[in-house]
């Protein structure tokens, strides 16, 4: 599997983030997992996947590196909206 994803850190965190709002991607506890392991993967300590939303601009899933998606981000909030190109300004709303 070839995909284009973004690695970024913020206070002390890192994250790999994987837009899948064009080309889908299926993401997994073990793929979650697997992609975070810093001996054979990317390596983070969470993973973020950008998806379309019908609600919001976008949704925003997260993954804690032991591979567990988690309801409500908790230190990588702040990391999307460097990610996602939206064209003027205006307040971007993600759906969690």
């Amino acid at each position: 599997m070839t995909r284009t994803f973004h690695k970024m850190h913020g206070l002390g965190n890192d994250f790999v983030i994987f837009d899948a709002r064009e080309e889908p991607l299926a993401m997994d506890e073990p793929l979650a997992r697997a992609i975070s392991d810093r001996k054979t993967g990317i390596g983070c300590d969470q993973l973020i996947l950008l998806e379309k939303s019908s609600v919001a601009d976008l949704r925003m899933r997260i993954w804690n590196h032991d591979g567990i998606e988690v309801d409500r981000p908790l230190i990588a909030g702040e990391r999307p909206g460097e990610v996602v190109d939206f064209p003027g300004p205006r307040a971007v709303a993600l759906g969690l």
